[in-house]
């Protein structure tokens, strides 16, 4: 009898997630574009996919907050939450360029529905998605736990999916020191690899897909990220993650230069308003600025990629460029 309940429950929920999908369908709002077209892949930059993806804001605020979560999953540029050094940095990134998340932020019932649809997603599917991935960082953002009354209920359903979240600072892991090239001792985290193989595919294949214009180098993975790439070690067996690279430009180990022609492999580009860090893969041209140059950078858990500077999930505009 008792099993026979928890079925019932079961359909229940999936029951009312598909009728609140198939609203959301029948809302009329949607996005021009989408992954996997010609349209998309002709965009050369961040600044054109942002442009691409708007939605008409009036209409924004008169969709049920079911409806704006189903806008969050499905766009196009979603996986760049998992390129920042934190989960609350990609939860911030993705609100100031996704117009529905930025709506779905100021509604009273938002942690109820979070909480709703990660039941949902766990009984539906025992598999690691990037969908239970989304909704765990939504889950544990600061925007949700300042109007959160459930914050129980909240931890209780993210250890049930063992959800990952990366934060900047974590008890969980181990810090140690690298030095920069003038002895300048600089912390980084010891975090091992977090993301379980499934997670790691799905975030590698949604990233290629996402920026069909950049060239895969290397896998997802939270041992590293871009900081550390550019500034300590160059390579994808790199194992420290680096959240403040600051040291290497303030001790003259680096210093910053102007002339892009003089940029090369040595190179290392800062987004001063992006929090990113990359190395200079080629040069972009005599007429070209910083934006225009061919790097390598890692995405925060997500690959190591090949791509014009302009092109990836960071805000391009104050890139700086350093020299040893």
């Amino acid at each position: 009898m008792r099993k026979r309940f928890f079925l019932l429950v079961v359909s229940l929920f999936v029951f009312t997630l598909q009728s609140s999908i198939s609203l959301a369908s029948n809302s009329g709002l949607k996005y021009d574009i989408s992954l996997h077209t010609t349209e998309w892949i002709k965009l050369e930059s961040k600044e054109e996919m942002i442009k691409s993806t708007k939605l008409d804001v009036q209409k924004l605020v008169q969709l049920s907050s079911e409806e704006l979560l189903d806008l969050v999953l499905a766009y196009p540029l979603r996986i760049d939450m998992f390129a920042y050094n934190s989960s609350q940095e990609g939860v911030d990134a993705l609100e100031k360029q996704s117009d529905a998340l930025k709506e779905f932020f100021t509604r009273k019932d938002a942690p109820n529905i979070l909480l709703f649809r990660m039941k949902v997603e766990n009984v539906k599917n025992n598999e690691d998605t990037i969908e239970k991935l989304i909704l765990g960082r939504l889950l544990a953002s600061e925007q949700i736990w300042t109007i959160s009354q459930k914050k129980e209920d909240i931890l209780r359903e993210m250890d049930k999916a063992n959800l990952i979240v990366v934060d900047s600072i974590s008890s969980s892991e181990s810090s140690t020191y690298v030095n920069t090239t003038n002895g300048t001792q600089v912390p980084v985290l010891i975090r091992g690899e977090l993301l379980s193989y499934d997670y790691m595919i799905q975030l590698n294949n949604e990233t290629k897909a996402a920026y069909p214009n950049a060239i895969y180098i290397a896998p997802s993975t939270t041992k590293y990220n871009c900081h550390s790439y550019a500034w300590y070690y160059a390579s994808s067996s790199n194992s420290y993650w680096m959240n403040y690279p600051t040291s290497y430009m303030v001790d003259g180990s680096y210093n910053q230069f102007t002339n892009v022609i003089e940029a090369n492999s040595s190179t290392r580009l800062y987004y001063n308003n992006g929090n990113h860090s990359a190395v200079v893969y080629a040069n972009g041209g005599p007429l070209a600025g910083p934006h225009k140059l061919t790097v390598t950078s890692k995405w925060g858990e997500l690959p190591l990629m090949r791509h014009v500077a302009e092109y990836s999930p960071y805000n391009s505009t104050g890139i700086t460029m350093w020299r040893r």
